[in-house]
């Protein structure tokens, strides 16, 4: 986490306008995707919408326009920045942590479909949680697979598409996306997929 203050969570805990909303649109995202992708919301009032949709967003989140969330169980750590144009797909647990950058046009999955028969190849849904683990940085057009696990501090080079597990403090890249390297800083101690995120 950067060492700049950042604010308590202001919708930490859930006030009675919040609890009225969920109350009153339920599961319905339609709306908070619509205002979601107008430009003139401040970046971090989409924060908030997102909270009032039934997410866990902290609220020094930074969302731009655009951004497009279907579900509602995302979880957002603070100080993290979604740049326009992004998918997330929240209809199973998306958990994001903190000081996350997604460029532009990242597709994060958490539902897809088996490969079925000829008649549909498009078969059964399956769904799976993902998770970004802290600092980690998605490259602009990435798309992440349901199931996987970004480690903290592990990097996606753009357009790369993640169907496999990141290492903390790795950079992936390509298409499926393979391990270029480690990065400078790497941790040595403990389970390099899961630690820390």
């Amino acid at each position: 986490m950067s060492d700049e203050h950042v604010p308590a969570d202001p919708f930490a805990q859930q006030s009675v306008a919040v609890k009225a909303v969920r109350r009153l649109f339920g599961e319905t995202t339609s709306i908070t995707a619509w205002i979601l992708a107008l430009p003139f919301w401040p970046i971090r009032a989409r924060a908030f919408l997102l909270t009032l949709q039934g997410g866990n967003v902290h609220g020094s989140a930074r969302i731009f326009a655009g951004t497009n969330v279907v579900g509602t169980k995302l979880t957002v750590g603070p100080a993290t920045f979604i740049n326009a144009g992004c998918h997330l797909d929240a209809t199973e647990a998306l958990t994001i942590g903190a000081d996350v950058h997604l460029s532009p046009r990242v597709m994060v999955l958490t539902v897809s479909h088996a490969i079925a028969g000829p008649e549909r190849r498009g078969g059964g849904v399956e769904r799976a949680p993902v998770t970004i683990g802290d600092g980690a940085w998605i490259g602009a057009g990435a798309i992440i697979f349901p199931g996987v696990h970004v480690g903290r501090g592990a990097v996606v080079g753009a357009g790369s598409i993640v169907t496999r597990d990141v290492d903390a403090d790795h950079l992936v890249a390509g298409s499926p996306a393979k391990v270029v390297r480690a990065l400078p800083g790497a941790r040595d101690t403990g389970d390099q997929t899961r630690g820390g995120s």
